[in-house]
């Protein structure tokens, strides 16, 4: 199944270890919905499975090593973004129970720029063209996890259904329809 691109994302190019990391680690029947490039050796790749960051070099407390953080949708409990010329900013992948970015530094800015820098789930932002690739991807991240959340609702069984069932049960007391008929018709009508 192919997933529709959201409309003002895009598939950049990326850093080339980074791109050789995903190659790696992308499954076979997943697809890449969009990459940003995120600078400072950082990127976000949306699959339609999941969502991936990608970081090396400085960010990286690994020396010469390659950060992968990956999440499915189903397990994202929010996007934490936020963007200003004055204060750059940040993009963060928050799961249940993880701390956010803006609670792990006190004051704007450089500082947080350098937590999220430094953080597995999250990409500084230090461009209005960054910030605004981040944003829509925030969306449609966003809208993916909250749809892997919602279970679908049991379908119950319709009226006419119960009264077929009513009426098999009529028959089964009548004696027209063995027990072991009677189970088997109404466990077809209740999908069993």
């Amino acid at each position: 199944m192919m997933t529709e691109t959201p409309v003002g994302a895009t598939i950049e190019k990326i850093d080339k270890k980074l791109e050789a990391r995903l190659a790696e680690i992308l499954q076979p029947d997943e697809h890449v919905v969009f990459k940003i490039d995120g600078g400072l050796a950082q990127a976000l790749v949306a699959t339609d499975q999941r969502a991936i960051i990608l970081k090396r070099g400085a960010v990286v407390s690994i020396v010469g090593g390659i950060s992968v953080y990956t999440q499915p949708y189903g397990a994202i409990a929010g996007i934490e973004w936020t963007w200003s010329p004055l204060t750059w900013g940040y993009f963060a992948i928050q799961t249940a129970g993880a701390t956010p970015i803006s609670s792990r530094s006190i004051g704007l800015g450089n500082k947080q720029l350098g937590e999220a820098t430094k953080a597995a789930n999250a990409i500084g932002i230090r461009s209005k063209k960054v910030a605004t690739a981040l944003e829509t991807a925030a969306g449609w991240i966003q809208s993916k996890a909250t749809a892997a959340h919602a279970a679908p609702a049991p379908s119950p069984a319709s009226a006419s259904d119960a009264d077929e069932i009513n009426k098999l049960g009529e028959l089964h007391q009548a004696g027209l329809l063995t027990s072991e008929e009677f189970a088997a018709a109404k466990a077809k009508l209740l999908g069993i």
